[in-house]
């Protein structure tokens, strides 16, 4: 999130000639690095609710063995897209606590500094 979030904002400054401690800046980096951080992170959360969720069968064995054998078997039965299942609703639960964490360390940098 952070690097995300650096580097944004030291591209768009430059690309839109502004100082990198303008609000604006600030903001469409934070919301870049909040689709970067869910886009990265979504997988991994997937895994772990599948791996959290999962029930015996009816022959009394889980299906996934450990995390591995849970991303392969989403990658053979849903496809590559299936480890990004619910993006959306990923990124507007975890979007805006990025953007909040990024403008509120903004923020308290300048009152310290």
């Amino acid at each position: 999130m952070l690097v995300t979030y650096d580097e944004c904002k030291e591209r768009l400054s430059k690309y839109l000639g502004r100082s990198s401690n303008d609000r604006m800046i600030q903001f469409l980096s934070s919301m870049a690095s909040a689709c970067a951080t869910s886009t990265a992170s979504l997988p991994f959360d997937n895994m772990k609710t599948k791996l959290q969720k999962m029930k015996k069968g009816p022959d009394g064995k889980f299906p996934y063995d450990n995390m591995w054998d849970c991303m392969k078997k989403t990658a053979r039965n849903e496809g590559i897209t299936g480890f990004w299942a619910g993006l959306p609703t990923y990124y507007f639960r975890v979007g805006p606590h990025a953007m909040i964490t990024l403008l509120a360390s903004e923020y308290l940098r300048r009152l310290m500094f």
